[in-house]
């Protein structure tokens, strides 16, 4: 309906039908809801709780993190993203808990997502440097519509476009809906093992696949999204001051049809980061992304720039991730014994 009519329009009008499009290609919106995907962000050591909620808490103490996503900015309209979160440990229970809030804005909000969740972690000790995580999530996703934005091709007039001659925009005869604004209930799932030295987990995010449309099209739901994570904890040896570190990743995710893996390292000497990562959908390579960063004290900052390959290679402008965390308790990593604190997950950060 709305893509086949915003492909004839494309090659003669303006921008919002081609923002529409680049909309409907990352999978976020159409009249008939193609199946949709959550958000990557590239930076994993600032959204590991987001992709797993078994890692809310993993830190040595609380952490607050903030991050702003600018995605394909030489496209006609962008695609911004904001996300907030907090986690904390809770050793006297062997437990984490971690609030976040994600919110988007899609080609100057045309369309707005926004969710907002709890989540709930308990570490089974197997020793005093392994453990097992299993953790859940609830949340609510709300979605509005700026209907007014849109333009569809029966609105195209041959001579004036969208607009007739005194500048008023045509009519449609595409149904609006009765709702622009719709609340849903999210659920999560997620189970981990780290060690000192390494860490493995899978998550469960969407698992009642909740309704992701506008319209009454039941079938028309957020599909389960299933993620792997890995990672590895290395540490120059015989230096005491200032060690050389390294962190390898990978993560693996599949959604709705979709899946893509991420590779790559972190990296991180004195007060400064770094990393590289390559990302492939399987269909081949589609970004690679460059790490930069600053430590002070319990002060994080990173920036990281995702350079797109492939069949869009210097059309979209790549990303832009900015990340900002504060680690509020680093001196309390194992106050109460090493055995009975929550074991954290490893990290350069």
């Amino acid at each position: 309906m709305l893509i086949a009519c915003c492909r004839k329009a494309v090659s003669s009008f303006e921008p919002k039908v081609l923002s529409l499009l680049w909309f409907l290609a990352l999978g976020h919106f159409s009249a008939t809801f193609v199946q949709a995907q959550d958000l990557r962000f590239t930076q994993w050591h600032a959204s590991d709780m987001v992709l797993n909620p078994a890692f809310a808490g993993a830190g040595a103490g609380g952490r607050f993190t903030a991050n702003f996503r600018s995605q394909w900015p030489d496209m006609p309209q962008t695609y911004l993203s904001y996300r907030i979160c907090y986690d904390q440990p809770i050793s006297d229970v062997n437990s984490g808990f971690g609030i976040y809030m994600l919110q988007d804005d899609l080609g100057d909000q045309v369309l707005k997502n926004l969710n907002l969740g709890f989540q709930y972690m308990y570490q089974a000790k197997v020793s005093s440097s392994a453990a097992f995580n299993f953790g859940a999530q609830i949340g609510m996703v709300q979605r509005k519509l700026n209907w007014n934005q849109l333009q569809f091709y029966d609105q195209i007039n041959p001579v004036y476009g969208f607009n007739n001659a005194q500048g008023i925009p045509n009519p449609t005869n595409e149904p609006q809906p009765a709702d622009l604004s719709t609340t849903v209930l999210d659920l999560g799932l997620g189970a981990a093992f780290v060690t000192e030295k390494a860490y493995t987990g899978i998550s469960f995010l969407h698992v009642n696949q909740p309704p992701n449309t506008f319209y009454d099209y039941e079938e028309d739901r957020l599909p389960m999204a299933i993620s792997w994570q890995g990672g590895l904890f290395l540490k120059q040896k015989h230096r005491k001051r200032d060690p050389f570190m390294a962190e390898p990743t990978v993560q693996l995710i599949s959604q709705g049809g979709f899946s893509q893996l991420q590779l790559g390292s972190y990296f991180a000497k004195s007060f400064v980061m770094g990393g590289f990562f390559l990302k492939n959908n399987f269909s081949g390579m589609s970004d690679v992304s460059i790490l930069a960063g600053l430590k002070k004290d319990w002060i994080l900052f990173t920036y990281s720039y995702d350079v797109t390959v492939g069949g869009l290679s210097g059309e979209t402008g790549g990303s832009h991730e900015v990340g900002l965390i504060f680690r509020l308790d680093q001196a309390g990593k194992h106050s109460k014994g090493k055995y009975y604190s929550v074991l954290p997950r490893p990290s350069v950060f």
